[in-house]
């Protein structure tokens, strides 16, 4: 909240690109670490992922009603063009570009990276499933120490403190935390950014200055931030939060995204 508060998007998207190094590199050392620490070597976690189906692509039935392949590759495509597209948290950096040039670089770089980042990701929790399957002891232990209602978010912190050495440990809590911090400082400044321009000025104060139109975006950086807060309290007995991120995207997603393409 105080960066975003005192340096807007500049702080945001500067933060952001230390933010993904420190996610990115944190991920790939706690993929590399699991690989290693595998009872029979890196070659079991793909073994076992294999035997599975972690790697498969999912049912190709016709199905619209389950996680089916076709199901998923739509949700990717509409929920991309959606967040390329319209997003506001990206527009942000669309904007603050120096020219339409390097506008569509920054379009371009993002998409195709999405994918690589995307695969490291996922294969940290697939390596993890790997690890604790292959050590039932250590499942049991990490089984007893968590909540089952919120096990899958908690998985890879309990990782973090029981199984890795205290200089990889502080590496990945901040990778972690990076995680977090770069959706959320976005998310701020464009609510932020929002509250400003479709409230604030167009119903209160059209003829606000800068001044004034400083101090609102400072006040709806707090207001949001403590609104994001709560929310987050709120959902810490959810099972899976990424989950719940998805329904509701599903859900007013593409109402929004219909919205911009028939205008």
């Amino acid at each position: 909240i105080v960066y975003t508060l005192l340096g807007g998007i500049e702080a945001v998207i500067w933060t952001d690109l230390v933010q993904t190094v420190v996610l990115i590199g944190g991920a790939l050392v706690a993929a590399v670490f699991v690989l290693f620490k595998m009872p029979e070597g890196p070659g079991q976690v793909f073994s076992m992922a294999w035997e599975k189906g972690k790697f498969g692509l999912g049912d190709f039935g016709p199905g619209l009603f389950e996680k089916t392949f076709w199901v998923v590759l739509l949700f990717g495509l509409f929920e991309n063009l959606k967040n390329f597209g319209i997003d506001q948290s990206y527009i942000q950096r669309y904007a603050a570009a120096r020219s339409e040039r390097e506008a569509k670089k920054a379009v371009w770089l993002g998409a195709l990276a999405y994918l690589p980042i995307s695969a490291v990701l996922f294969f940290v929790g697939t390596a993890l499933w790997a690890y604790y399957t292959a050590r039932p002891g250590l499942l049991v232990e990490m089984r007893e120490a968590l909540q089952a209602a919120d096990e899958a978010d908690h998985v890879f912190p309990f990782f973090i403190v029981t199984e890795l050495p205290v200089g990889l440990t502080g590496l990945l809590i901040a990778g972690i935390f990076a995680a977090g911090m770069s959706t959320i400082d976005s998310g701020l400044n464009c609510s932020a950014t929002l509250t400003l321009s479709d409230f604030y000025r167009r119903y209160f104060r059209r003829d606000a200055d800068e001044k004034r139109s400083m101090r609102c975006l400072r006040v709806s950086t707090v207001v949001w931030g403590a609104l994001a807060i709560g929310v987050a309290l709120a959902m810490i007995g959810v099972k899976s939060a990424l989950d719940v991120w998805w329904n509701v995207s599903s859900a007013f997603g593409g109402g929004i995204l219909g919205l911009f393409l028939l205008g």
